[in-house]
């Protein structure tokens, strides 16, 4: 049990981590299921490992780079309870009122300057850039006309 407390230590030194990610890297190096379970219970009860911090730091630090539902997926295969991820967004929307729109706004002016007219090709390839960050199309399509934005046709 010793030896798994501090393999716990030293992984939770390096980074932060979920309890779903410690629990798998423990399991996988090779401890028991018992002497994981109890090491879990440990480094909760001491502050050590803690998956509604966890998931307000990363929804802080991916909040400029991807949209609420990228997000949450990534939160998700992490192994954090939705509950906790909904908490953690209610508190981070009241420290920091963001709104998507700004966000993609952001993001398509640094490819395109505002009111410029960009080949199909271009125009699939923000779309479709805007999309794996998560952000919806009907938000997407909206920036893009206040921006004035369009895409010539090329035949």
């Amino acid at each position: 049990m010793e030896n798994c407390k501090a393999k716990a230590l030293r992984l939770l030194e390096y980074r932060d981590r979920t309890t779903g990610e410690l629990t798998m890297r423990l399991l996988n190096d090779g401890y028991t299921e018992e002497e994981v379970r109890e090491v879990i219970s440990w480094a909760a009860s001491s502050g050590f490992l803690n998956d509604a911090r966890y998931a307000e730091n990363y929804i802080y630090s991916r909040s400029r780079a991807a949209s609420r539902r990228k997000i949450i997926q990534e939160l998700k295969q992490k192994g954090i309870a939705p509950e906790t991820i909904e908490d953690a967004f209610h508190s981070y929307t009241e420290l920091y009122q963001e709104d998507e729109t700004d966000l993609i706004r952001s993001v398509v002016l640094k490819k395109v300057s505002e009111g410029e007219e960009i080949s199909e090709k271009q125009m699939r390839s923000l779309l479709g850039a805007l999309a794996r960050k998560g952000f919806s199309y009907t938000d997407i399509r909206k920036v893009l006309e206040d921006l004035q934005i369009t895409c010539s046709r090329e035949y």
